[in-house]
């Protein structure tokens, strides 16, 4: 409960402090205001059109991922966590006795 209010606090704090785009941002000069909009309408799209024209797709790339050892030393892990955490559950939420 207090970590809840914590994160609640941190997200409130960042609303008010992070700038949500450079048309309202009070810390950048005009010019500099003006570069990073300018920035922005240059970046609209770009990334879409570089994965549609990689000619790869997300099969292949999810193969990819799975045939890489490094991702089943950082499965194995988030499996046992998951394992132990779920058996816990489990064990807690059973309303019947295995005895």
């Amino acid at each position: 409960m207090v970590l809840t209010r914590v994160k609640i606090f941190i997200a409130i704090l960042a609303m008010v402090i992070l700038p949500d785009f450079p048309a309202n941002t009070r810390s950048l000069s005009p010019l500099e205001r003006k570069l990073a909009q300018l920035r922005m309408v240059e970046d609209v799209g770009e990334g879409d059109e570089e994965d549609r024209h990689d000619g790869h797709s997300q099969w292949s790339g999810f193969s990819l991922a799975v045939a890489d050892w490094k991702y089943g030393a950082l499965r194995l892990p988030l499996c046992l966590r998951w394992s132990v955490s779920h058996s816990t559950l489990i064990s807690r939420v059973s309303v019947y006795s295995l005895s």
